[in-house]
């Protein structure tokens, strides 16, 4: 939730407000900012936040809080999510923050910043499992050592065309994952 005003300001509910840590380290907080140094006169305002995904847990709940910020924001400021501010802001705030402006499936290369279109993906079906342990995102990716993503044009549309699970699942399986040693098979 958001209402606009003259202040910035953050309260934290839910069922994992406590594990999201200091209101200043928060990257709601930390968008809005970024914002507001690149716009002088940003109309500002209070967010209240309910924190329901577990915090560290690789899902981009932070970033996808920051977007949802950033987006906020901009409406109550009349600016378009196509800003470069807005942008700027999104990417000093995270590597997934900007991602997470225009909520759609995309492939995401270099550290977040590179996009593909959006991809036309049929539903797909999820099962998250959270084993309790932190894995902060910006930790991962500085022990990584990974040789550098493919940019091979069509890359995107193998996966943006395929029409089922399967096609999914074996366009999928065809890229590497880059936090893996060894390519896994999936299957249903």
């Amino acid at each position: 939730m958001f209402v606009a005003g003259d202040s910035l300001a953050l309260a934290v509910v839910g069922p994992t407000a406590g594990a999201a840590g200091a209101d200043g380290d928060n990257l709601v907080l930390k968008a809005a900012r970024a914002l507001a140094a690149r716009i002088e006169g940003l109309r500002l305002g209070a967010f209240r936040l309910d924190k329901q995904l577990p915090v560290a847990a690789g899902l981009g709940g932070g970033s996808s809080d920051a977007a949802a910020a950033l987006r906020l924001l901009a409406r109550a400021n009349g600016l378009s999510l196509d800003d470069e501010r807005v942008g700027a802001a999104a990417r000093a705030t995270g590597a997934d923050v900007p991602v997470c402006l225009d909520p759609q499936p995309r492939v995401m290369r270099g550290i977040g910043e590179l996009l593909s279109s959006p991809l036309r993906l049929p539903k797909l079906p999820a099962v998250l499992v959270n084993p309790g342990v932190a894995v902060p995102t910006k930790d991962v990716f500085a022990a990584l050592a990974a040789p550098a993503l493919s940019t091979a044009a069509g890359a995107d549309d193998i996966i943006s065309n395929a029409a089922d699970f399967e096609s999914v699942v074996s366009a999928l399986g065809s890229r590497r994952n880059d936090l893996e040693r060894r390519r896994s098979s999936f299957s249903r």
